[in-house]
């Protein structure tokens, strides 16, 4: 998970507090307008709830690859951004690399022992495809990061 975005939602539940206790129970003699309403409802509706989710997604990512039947890289660190993606796309996964070692990351997923019922092929240099049944799981690392997306095989 980011730390950055732990830090973020920490920031906006604390100013969440702060306008709730100023703007609602100390009640100010000016008349702010909607201010007030419109700022905690923008938090409180949108932006903590969202944050909240990004961290959940990054959090459960790692999980979700496990659930595909894949072993975890171990030089695999923490998921970066937001998973994107449903039921009806495909899915996308990002993470930071902690060894920094592309090259292996790739040829980790190349081995049947690492895919469970995967059936990896390479078509290029830096990416695998895996695939089982209709489904395909490209593999993919650049720059200290390694990509996973799942969608739909040819």
């Amino acid at each position: 998970m980011s730390l950055t975005l732990i830090y973020l939602l920490l920031f906006l539940l604390i100013g969440a507090a702060f306008l709730y206790l100023y703007f609602v129970r100390h009640r100010p003699e000016e008349n702010l307008g909607g201010l007030a309403t419109a700022s905690l409802v923008i938090l409180v509706g949108l932006l903590i709830p969202f944050t909240a989710w990004v961290l959940y997604q990054q959090a459960s990512a790692k999980g979700r690859l496990t659930e595909l039947g894949l072993d975890i890289y171990p030089g695999l660190g923490s998921s970066v951004g937001v998973s994107t993606g449903g039921p009806l796309s495909q899915n996308t996964w990002v993470f930071r690399l902690d060894d920094g070692n592309e090259p292996a990351f790739v040829r980790y997923y190349e081995q049947t022992a690492n895919t469970g019922e995967w059936i990896a092929s390479s078509d290029s240099p830096g990416i695998v495809v895996l695939r089982k049944g209709n489904q395909q799981l490209i593999v993919a690392a650049r720059k200290d990061t390694g990509i996973f997306v799942l969608g739909e095989g040819d």
